[in-house]
């Protein structure tokens, strides 16, 4: 197991929180992610925390956002750029992220993005 690298206190702490179970109240997954970013909020002064819950569910990849998705971006319509929007922000979340988090694949991640100083995109499994 690789330990995962010293936050620096320059920039917050983004941490992406993903939940997936269908069990809103009494779900273990959940309490499980509760506690961890609980206990990393102790740990780390500038935490800013975003969490996606699949069980709320996802817009369903269809023949529009395919069609919109193999457009060169430049020759996209106004109405395929909307159709994109919504999975261009999911990807943003994980890409803005330098730790997320599924619980109930036992599955913390930490990386280092690119977007700052002195940073590479490297994750780092724990």
């Amino acid at each position: 197991m690789q330990a995962i690298p010293v936050h620096s206190a320059q920039f917050p702490l983004r941490v992406l929180r993903i939940d997936a179970s269908a069990r809103v109240e009494g779900s273990v997954t959940r309490q499980l992610a509760d506690q961890l970013v609980d206990g990393l909020a102790t740990r780390v002064a500038d935490l800013a925390v975003t969490r996606r819950d699949l069980a709320r569910g996802l817009p369903f990849v269809d023949a529009d956002w395919i069609a919109a998705n193999f457009t060169d971006p430049d020759a996209r319509s106004d109405a395929q750029r909307e159709t994109l929007a919504g999975s261009d922000a999911l990807v943003e979340e994980v890409r803005d992220a330098d730790v997320w988090g599924s619980p109930p694949q036992s599955t913390i991640s930490a990386c280092r993005p690119a977007s700052r100083p002195g940073s590479t995109r490297s994750p780092v499994r724990a």
